[in-house]
């Protein structure tokens, strides 16, 4: 159960010594370090307790307010695992929890009863929170309680909701296809995970593993790119394009890969980005592809 205990390492390093998300992650791995074909797991186990913090918090605080910090968020994550994303089996996750809250002097009883509180299917917002409250809100959608009642005040009830649910939504990872390698039906064929897009030439992926892990994002047949940039190049008559392409990116995108890519790799391409690190990004990305006829350079603005 170590993936546990490194998801509430990454916790505690985020909560104690606000570190972003990405940099405690990588600092667990290293320090650690943790196996590779570990750390997929610790990934949606720290992503999950994030997404329903308050929610878990709640849950673990209200029985067991005295309990440490390290102590609490490993809870949190288990629970996580057993109400959410279900990624290792309830039976082994049970013993684990039962061992792990007993060590910590709780006793057996009240153990018991948190866990058949806590099992899977169970609704963790009890009747004492009604469903007409800020704070139900809060608990639900992970949301700060101050931050609700403004949105009300200023946008009304119905669409603070609105707005609550919108952004509960999981976020839709597009895809542009390497037309020099392959086509839509290729990528569907081969992946079940992704799903025709709703421009051409694009895929939508919706597995629950990291995109990058897919073989056929590793082997470049796929990158991400935002539909609305795919689409307004869609709209471009390429075959009468000549001269150079020059490319200034302000935020980071797929441009470099796209144009080459829908060019048939003719045009020469100048990509001017804003830091070394970005650069060399970039020239690494132009190099798994195959791409030539691109020149990559920084500018600071």
């Amino acid at each position: 159960m170590k993936a546990f205990e490194h998801a509430r390492d990454i916790l505690l390093d985020i909560i104690e010594n606000q570190q972003p998300f990405s940099v405690a992650i990588k600092r667990v791995f290293t320090q650690t370090p943790v196996e590779q074909p570990l750390q997929p797991l610790v990934r949606s186990l720290t992503s999950c307790e994030l997404h329903h913090h308050m929610l878990l918090n709640h849950v673990v605080t209200k029985r067991y307010p005295d309990l440490a910090l390290k102590d609490r968020l490993l809870i949190q994550v288990i629970l996580g695992n057993n109400v959410f994303i279900k990624r290792v089996p309830y039976p082994e996750v049970a013993i684990y929890l039962r061992d792990f809250m007993v060590s910590l002097g709780i006793e057996e009883q009240s153990v018991e009863q948190f866990m058949r509180d806590t099992e899977p299917g169970r609704q963790l917002i009890g009747p004492d929170v009604p469903t007409n409250t800020v704070e139900y809100l809060s608990l639900r959608f992970n949301t700060p309680a101050w931050l609700i009642t403004m949105w009300q005040k200023h946008f009304g009830i119905p669409n603070t909701y609105k707005i609550l649910k919108a952004n509960n939504q999981a976020v839709f990872q597009a895809c542009r296809i390497n037309d020099l390698k392959a086509n839509a039906d290729y990528v569907l064929e081969h992946d079940s995970y992704f799903i025709k897009g709703p421009c051409p030439n694009t895929v939508i992926y919706q597995g629950r593993e990291p995109l990058k892990l897919r073989p056929l994002y590793k082997d470049n047949y796929v990158f991400q790119q935002r539909l609305a940039v795919t689409d307004i190049l869609n709209k471009f008559d390429f075959s009468t394009m000549f001269g150079d392409v020059l490319i200034v990116e302000t935020r980071p995108n797929a441009l470099y890969l796209e144009i080459p890519i829908a060019t048939n790799n003719k045009n020469r391409v100048q990509v001017a980005t804003n830091s070394i690190a970005r650069k060399l990004d970039i020239q690494k990305a132009i190099g798994s592809f195959g791409l030539a006829n691109i020149v990559v350079f920084e500018s600071t603005p």
